[in-house]
């Protein structure tokens, strides 16, 4: 069974070399990210007999096994040319189908030794003797007496994004008819289509008329709890037509290798019977630092969610060998979000299904209710995605007050109780003293929506309701393209998310504001300065000290619109904030735990 193929750099989905190989003279490392082999993880999940390295080589004269930084053994590559290879070269007869006859590629197969190392990884070296016409391909198969059947259905909810959607749809079809896979003949990719517009682009419309394992699954626009909700609808539906044991759930927008899905099926096939319905989740890489790894797992708490290991930096072999990417201790610790995440068919219950919460927290409400089911991160298993750093929330806003008290709800009740007018109020105040006044009517009304309870959560009509939302957004904050004047403002130093920026941007500590400036709602009741301000997402709340007018600039869509001081606003939020503590101190009254 095919476990793990051997991974170069591609200009369609990641050309950072580092994540690959490494140069060492005239060795190459296969110890990049991608190529190494997990040892910790298949020994605890998987039942594998015996794990082998599988290539085919030309230019190449040895090769060197490694455990860790440890030199394991070493092969003479001219070993593995039989006489009957030579024989063939000498008739003039190529050794595969469709290659030059002059070329010398040879099989290499290698057992490791699988058996004497528990934790770690497996990598390989190989010394290139014709720098010019070296190639090595290949994959670690692993065997076991028996192979579990696996049939995959992907879920994949979206919404207008026909250019992501045809991209990866393309690449998946060029990748499986090319590889020719196992894993390709058991997958079944369900495009939940929450605009009802995909099947208008022509070229799309042939793709998946011309793939049968590719379908398109109308629906209103639900968000994407609710289209990914009917994506599983749909897998239940079918699960013993189409013999399902487990379902994908992946972003529209998100850029995958296709290798993904061989890695994902070699692995279900070797699970232990007490692991089969273990969860695999997906790493989160940056589109724009593609060796970055956003996330791998994560867990919420105290309205937060919590990421212990963000933007890690994985051209480092350090980094990619740490106990946190190699080992299973958090195995019940974590959820997977839902740009790739892939759970039991067991798991995918009519009970079950996400609430009518349109976006936000579905993953995290559906995965933590999954902990004992335990969940496991793999290399070559996860996806690029955009960064989220440069756009304001807008009305997602909305969601992020009413879904996490619902989350705190189903899983932290009595500190929902204790402190989820304090946590509210810090929200709304955060919006007021940073004039995004939009942002403070979304506050509000999450706030007031939440306590009107599930009843009136499942009767709501989320896509009125999120239509709504965009109105009252555009109508109070109304972003439009910069003036000459306004642009010349923007001070592009301040916008640059490097590395550095980036780890500054996810330090909670950046926004602690001073006594003074929390003492005067941040100077709201000092001497204002004249001149405009440009701020940004990536400011604190205290970046307004003492502006009588900002320009709120969003460097995503290079759109922003002049906010000032308003104490009419003001005045606003203060009788809000008496309405949300009248609200919650009757809600709590009507529901005691």
């Amino acid at each position: 069974m095919k476990l793990q193929t051997i991974q170069y750099p591609s200009e369609s989905i990641c050309n950072e070399e580092s994540l690959y190989i490494q140069r060492e003279g005239e060795w190459i490392s296969f110890g990049g990210y991608f190529n190494l082999f997990y040892l910790e993880k298949h020994h605890r999940y998987c039942n594998i007999d015996k794990l082998t390295l599988e290539l085919k080589v030309r230019g190449i004269s040895s090769i060197k096994i490694m455990h860790d930084r440890n030199v394991v053994s070493e092969v003479n590559v001219e070993s593995f040319d039989t006489g009957y290879n030579r024989i063939r070269r000498a008739l003039g007869k190529g050794r595969f189908s469709g290659e030059d006859k002059n070329t010398d590629v040879l099989d290499v197969s290698i057992e490791l030794p699988y058996d004497k190392y528990d934790k770690g990884v497996f990598y390989f070296k190989a010394l290139i003797s014709d720098p010019e016409k070296w190639s090595i391909k290949g994959a670690y198969y692993g065997t076991a007496e028996k192979y579990n059947p696996v049939e995959v259905a992907v879920n994949i909810c979206t919404y207008r994004r026909e250019m992501y959607v045809l991209r990866n749809m393309k690449n998946l079809i060029s990748y499986a008819k090319e590889h020719g896979e196992e894993a390709f003949d058991k997958l079944h990719v369900f495009i939940v289509d929450n605009g009802r517009t995909l099947l208008e682009n022509r070229e799309l419309e042939r793709i998946i008329s011309d793939n049968r394992f590719i379908e398109v699954i109308p629906n209103a626009n639900t968000g994407g709890a609710g289209g990914f909700k009917r994506g599983m609808e749909e897998a239940i539906k079918r699960r013993e037509e189409l013999s399902l044991s487990h379902l994908l759930m992946m972003d529209d927008d998100a850029v995958f290798d296709p290798d993904l899905f061989v890695r994902l099926y070699g692995f279900l096939s070797v699970l232990k019977d007490e692991f089969k319905e273990i969860t695999v989740g997906g790493s989160l890489m940056r589109e724009d630092y593609q060796y970055i790894q956003h996330a791998a797992g994560e867990w919420f708490s105290n309205y937060k969610v919590i990421n212990e290991h963000p933007l890690v930096d994985l051209r480092t072999f350090d980094a990619c060998t740490s106990e946190f990417m190699t080992g299973t201790e958090k195995e019940h610790q974590l959820y997977g979000a839902w740009w790739c995440c892939c759970y039991s068919m067991n798991a995918i219950t009519s009970e079950n299904l996400p609430l009518p919460i349109f976006v936000h927290h579905d993953d995290i409400q559906f995965g933590m209710g999954q902990t004992e089911r335990g969940i496991v991160f793999l290399n070559g298993i996860g996806v690029w995605h955009q960064g989220f750093e440069t756009s304001f929330p807008g009305v997602k806003q909305y969601y992020n007050m009413r879904n996490t008290l619902i989350t705190m709800q189903m899983y932290e009740p009595e500190k929902l109780r204790n402190s989820m007018l304090k946590w509210a109020v810090r929200r709304y105040i955060g919006m007021l003293i940073n004039y995004r006044y939009a942002d403070c009517e979304f506050v509000y009304r999450g706030f007031m929506d939440f306590l009107k309870g599930k009843e009136w959560l499942l009767n709501s009509d989320p896509e009125a309701i999120h239509k709504e939302l965009i109105l009252e957004y555009k109508r109070i904050c109304p972003m439009r393209s910069l003036t000459p004047e306004e642009k010349a403002l923007v001070d592009q130093s301040k916008i640059d998310l490097s590395p550095d920026n980036l780890r500054e941007y996810y330090n909670s500590d950046r926004f602690e504001g001073t006594t003074c400036k929390k003492l005067t709602f941040n100077g709201w009741f000092l001497p204002g300065k004249r001149t405009l301000k440009v701020v940004t997402p990536l400011d604190t709340p205290w970046a307004t000290y003492r502006q009588k007018q900002i320009l709120l600039y969003e460097p995503a869509t290079e759109r922003g619109v002049v906010v000032k001081r308003d104490n009419k606003e003001f005045s606003k939020g203060m009788k809000r904030l008496m309405e949300m503590r009248k609200a919650a101190s009757e809600w709590k009254k009507h529901n005691k735990t």
